[in-house]
């Protein structure tokens, strides 16, 4: 009986063990994944704030006021205009996005307060022990003429009729 209780003390620790091995990872990706997004946010966030102009209402003026507010006329920008521009505003591009790896990808599918509460409710689950039995397979089965029954055959005398 001693030998029963100290294997099932074993894998209870064991089991605790990798439950905080996996809380512990979690853990850590979710750190990692927030670290990145706010890096990146930050830097979206200052490219953009030395890019903003004033809005305008475009829609509103005429064309000729819209052509003189540009600096420009309607056969377009000289030469000369055009490399002034360039070399002030830059050439006329989206900034380009860094790409993320299928793991970063990945880990950003549980980076949601949801997932987070259902990790958690599963750690304290863990904890209290609250988990569904698995059956031991030490029970004795009959082999009835309506098919396999348990030891006590009741299902198959109640729905069948079967004597033994």
């Amino acid at each position: 009986m001693n030998e029963d209780l100290a294997r099932h003390f074993d894998i209870a620790v064991i089991e605790w063990l990798i439950a905080l091995v996996i809380l512990i990872i979690l853990a850590v990706v979710g750190a990692v994944v927030t670290r990145q997004s706010r890096r990146a946010f930050r830097e979206l966030t200052v490219q953009s704030s030395d890019q903003v102009s004033k809005p305008e209402s475009w829609h509103a003026k005429s064309a000729e006021a819209a052509l003189e507010s540009l600096i420009t006329t309607p056969q377009g920008l000289s030469g000369e205009e055009i490399t002034v521009r360039l070399s002030s505003y830059g050439p006329n591009r989206l900034l380009e996005t860094t790409a993320r790896g299928p793991l970063i990808r990945f880990f950003y599918q549980f980076h949601n307060v949801l997932i987070y509460v259902l990790i958690a409710a599963s750690a304290v689950t863990v904890m209290l022990g609250h988990w569904t039995k698995r059956p031991t397979g030490n029970l004795p089965v009959e082999q009835h003429e309506h098919g396999i029954e348990g030891a006590s055959g009741d299902r198959c005398r109640q729905t069948r009729g079967c004597a033994e």
